[in-house]
C-alpha cells in the first residue's frame, strides 16, 4: 500500500492562518492522541485506536488506493506548524 497521500486528488489547502494537508505516516502520534481523547472520539465515526500501530493503520487506510473517494486532512497552524485537528472529506 502506498504511504504517500494522493495529493492530486486530495491537494493541500491553505487559508491565511491554516494549512490542511492529507495525513501522512509522520502524523501517527498526533492521530493517536486526537482519536483517543474522549472529547474528540465521541464525535467521530472512527473506533479509537488502542495502539500507535492501529493509528498508523488508520492513516494508511486514508492514504488508500488510487481513486479513493474519501480523505482525512490534518489541520495545522501555518505560523508554527502546530497540529490542531483533522477534517473529513
Amino acid at each position: 500500500m502506498n504511504n504517500e497521500p494522493n495529493r492530486e486528488y486530495f491537494p493541500s489547502l491553505e487559508t491565511d492562518r491554516l494549512k490542511l494537508q492529507p495525513l501522512a505516516a509522520e502524523d501517527t502520534n498526533f492521530i493517536y492522541r486526537l482519536l483517543t481523547d474522549p472529547r474528540v472520539a465521541q464525535y467521530t465515526m472512527d473506533i479509537p485506536p488502542a495502539t500507535h500501530e492501529q493509528a498508523r493503520d488508520l492513516i494508511k487506510y486514508y492514504l488508500g488506493p488510487e481513486g479513493a473517494t474519501e480523505n482525512r486532512w490534518g489541520l495545522f497552524h501555518k505560523e508554527d506548524g502546530r497540529y490542531i485537528g483533522a477534517a473529513f472529506s
